[in-house]
């Protein structure tokens, strides 16, 4: 009932009614698109890609993934781009993933065109917030995915998390559709509806 409260103090009515379907019958995420061709970056020293031995160094970033996981993810060909600080530590940290991206909050792959890479799981530690972290490392991540012949970038966004359009924006993204799926039990059925506007 807490986090109810706090979800409609927020957020409003009508994003807790999606959250409540959202683990019940329906899910949907807003998809958000950025053209790297006209996009602004800059290349940023501090800016590079998490090395397989480094896995437990992200562990302490974001407990919430495991040693096991970030190495299945570098496995199956993802990437991490993270921001460090001059003592080494991981100030943020950003998952890439090229030719099919898994999306967990669906349960469902989210195939990408050749020159096309799917960015998730942007993650700033509480201690390196406010400080533009995640800015820096996109513009730089937008410039080393450019030099490697990447044309667009794909993020998801839940459309109720209105927090999350502000640093899109910056970024250059802009919406273009809908993906999800409305089911009962076992049976569910996927959709995409495209879409140029904000909820």
């Amino acid at each position: 009932m807490k986090r109810a409260f706090n979800i409609v103090r927020t957020d409003g009515w009508l994003s807790l009614g999606f959250r409540i379907l959202g683990q019940t019958a329906y899910r949907r995420l807003l998809v958000f698109e950025t053209n790297l061709v006209t996009a602004r970056f800059s290349s940023e020293s501090r800016c590079r890609w998490l090395q397989r031995h480094e896995a437990s160094a992200y562990t302490v970033l974001s407990p919430t993934v495991s040693e096991a996981e970030v190495h299945q993810r570098l496995d199956r060909g993802e990437r991490c781009w993270i921001v460090t600080e001059p003592t080494g530590e991981i100030a943020h940290a950003l998952w890439v993933a090229t030719g099919t991206a898994w999306i967990d909050y669906l349960g469902q792959h989210m195939p990408l065109g050749p020159h096309a890479a799917y960015l998730y799981q942007s993650f700033t530690p509480p201690q390196y917030r406010g400080q533009r972290f995640a800015t820096v490392a996109l513009r730089a991540l937008k410039h080393t995915l450019h030099s490697e012949g990447i044309t667009r970038t794909v993020s998801c966004i839940l459309p109720d998390n209105s927090a999350a359009y502000p640093p899109a924006f910056r970024g250059g993204a802009h919406p273009v559709a809908y993906i999800g799926w409305i089911g009962w039990g076992p049976w569910r059925r996927a959709f995409r509806r495209p879409t140029h506007r904000l909820p």
